[in-house]
């Protein structure tokens, strides 16, 4: 099995004001994201509308969180986190917040 390298962008890295909560995401993503990955978990979903971008719910503290990442070539980067939790409305505000970074 290929190791997969992961990062994160600014916005992930300081999406919590918690430093317990930013670490628990971080940890989450260097160490179980991956494995999520490599085993091709059914909590993965495309979103939809974008090649080789994917989300999952992640657990962090007592709340639940969607997670958008880019996965290609055996790197995996976090791009965006929100408390939204419907797809279709995670799947379109993702959308919207790649358009108006780049």
């Amino acid at each position: 099995m290929a190791t997969i390298a992961t990062s994160y962008t600014p916005f992930i890295a300081t999406f919590f004001t918690k430093p317990t909560e930013e670490t628990k995401l971080l940890d989450f993503i260097q160490t179980k994201l991956p494995i999520y990955v490599a085993q091709r978990s059914p909590k993965i979903k495309p979103v939809a509308g974008s090649q080789h971008l994917y989300e999952l719910k992640v657990h962090i503290g007592a709340d639940f969180y969607r997670l958008a990442y880019r996965y290609e070539s055996n790197q995996i980067q976090a791009l965006y986190l929100t408390k939204t939790l419907r797809k279709v409305h995670f799947d379109r505000e993702v959308l919207r917040f790649l358009r108006s970074s780049s």
